[in-house]
């Protein structure tokens, strides 16, 4: 396991000068925002020759610090310390029993256990519709912050995470992502990656601004799925086809359908309520639809 680093490089080809400049950071210098939009693939290790690249680790579960760059088998050396290096040590602990210890360490979660989590909740969320509307009683599996978590939890396995913000997942099970009904979304979800349900208010797509939402409704507030700056530069063949999701949603509103939205991203207060943003195009489903079979379908 990585240790956690204190000091980063930041390091960017300076084209005046035909060299690469370098300023030391500390983990208070950046934020989430500034670290995807300026610092990331630029930070290296702070031990004078040491080329190790470092990501920044941020949320309210951990302090912000720096992490070696997990080295994988297409960039062996891209988080490879020099020998002697004090941040190149490798705690012999494996990953299984670290996160059975540390529940709250973060690890990247894979478009396959994203669309199961979707699938499940969805289903979970129209039985719960199903047995209000039989009992009248407004209950069912997702219709309360305690028992709609426990409905979808695994065993503690560390905290889910955007691609690329935390480890990938080598052995055991991915870590669990709790399902929020957007009326139970609290403030410790806020910082986050959870699943929410919701039904859809309005979507708004501006092919040209590379700019989308979905609104959910819901009383005294405001939730939004937000396809931000970051999510387009990510998903852009996807974003072009974000027309055929239009289409299928006035489909749905025209003939008096509901159109349930099902969306995994991080949350985050905004001016307005609370944004949910996703970070690929598996990570949200209409009516247990994702995208391709949206197309699939408005294509016939």
């Amino acid at each position: 396991m990585s240790i956690k680093i204190t000091e980063a490089v930041y390091k960017k080809y300076n084209e005046d000068t035909g060299k690469d400049s370098a300023i030391y950071l500390n983990p208070s210098d950046l934020d989430k925002e500034s670290y995807d939009k300026v610092y990331k693939g630029h930070l290296y290790c702070p031990h004078p020759d040491c080329k190790s690249k470092l990501i920044f680790v941020s949320g309210n579960v951990q302090i912000n610090h720096f992490r070696t760059w997990r080295r994988s088998a297409t960039e062996p050396l891209k988080g490879l310390h020099i020998e002697g290096c004090p941040y190149g040590i490798e705690q012999e602990d494996s990953e299984k029993s670290r996160r059975r210890r540390d529940p709250s360490y973060k690890y990247n979660i894979s478009d396959e256990h994203m669309s199961s989590v979707l699938s499940r909740a969805y289903r979970a969320f129209i039985q719960s519709l199903e047995n209000s509307e039989s009992s009248n009683t407004g209950s069912g599996n997702l219709s309360s912050g305690g028992r709609e978590e426990t409905s979808l939890m695994l065993p503690p396995s560390g905290t889910s995470a955007l691609y690329g913000e935390g480890e990938d997942v080598t052995e055991g099970r991915e870590p669990a992502i709790p399902v929020r009904r957007i009326e139970n979304i609290n403030q410790r979800d806020i910082g986050t990656v959870r699943c929410i349900i919701g039904e859809v208010l309005k979507f708004y797509w501006d092919a040209e601004k590379k700019y989308a939402y979905i609104n959910l409704k819901i009383k005294n507030n405001k939730v939004k799925v937000h396809f931000n700056e970051h999510f387009v530069a990510n998903n852009r063949p996807q974003f072009r086809l974000f027309g055929f999701l239009n289409d299928y949603i006035q489909r749905l509103k025209k003939n008096n359908a509901a159109i349930i939205c099902c969306c995994i991203g991080e949350l985050n207060l905004s001016k307005s309520g609370v944004d949910v943003r996703p970070d690929r195009y598996s990570a949200f489903s209409i009516n247990g639809k994702k995208l391709y079979a949206i197309v699939h379908e408005i294509n016939g």
